[in-house]
């Protein structure tokens, strides 16, 4: 059958505070985990983990939604590990390091829009293949382009080659429109 290890079942709720706790594990005095009631709060979640404060008050405390936090972790400044590191087997899939770094082993699969602000990002796939702060791409290897291919969106953009040579694979039409000057 079913069994229940440790059941807490807690009636009294005649009195509540803001900072009510089903589970506190302490060192020193110190939570370092807890299971809070579920009550929204901006100081801790419904499950806080760490090493630093969570009172509201005290340098360093966890500063979260004032509409709640599920998980909420909290390490004291200087701490250099990782925050999270999820496992399979002994190997790592999925890690947050103390600085935001996130480290991802395997397919991660976007399904929404990927907004990186101002921020670049950097080594896709390869060393040296980049989105540049301008709005550019720089890559490190040839750009193979399958399907109909626009290059530029208004009449003042240039293309620039700097090759020594252009190669048509096959039989190939070339037009100019709209032109002055021709090849």
């Amino acid at each position: 059958g079913n069994y229940t290890g440790i059941k807490l079942n807690v009636t009294e709720t005649s009195a509540p505070g803001t900072a009510n706790r089903l589970l506190d594990l302490q060192a020193g005095g110190t939570s370092r985990v807890f299971v809070s009631d579920g009550d929204a709060s901006a100081n801790f979640g419904m499950l806080s983990v760490g090493t630093d404060d969570w009172d509201g008050s005290t340098s360093g405390f966890f500063a979260g939604s004032s509409n709640g936090t599920i998980i909420a972790v909290n390490a004291i400044s200087g701490f250099t590990g990782n925050l999270m590191d999820l496992q399979v087997g002994g190997a790592s899939v999925y890690k947050v390091d103390a600085s935001g770094n996130i480290t991802t082993f395997g397919t991660t699969t976007a399904n929404a829009n990927l907004d990186m602000n101002t921020y670049l990002i950097l080594n896709i796939g390869n060393a040296g293949t980049d989105f540049t702060a301008g709005g550019g791409l720089t890559l490190a290897g040839a750009l193979v382009a399958n399907g109909n291919t626009t290059l530029g969106d208004a009449s003042g953009d240039t293309v620039t080659s700097n090759a020594a040579a252009w190669t048509f694979a096959s039989n190939t039409a070339v037009t100019l429109s709209g032109g002055v000057n021709g090849l």
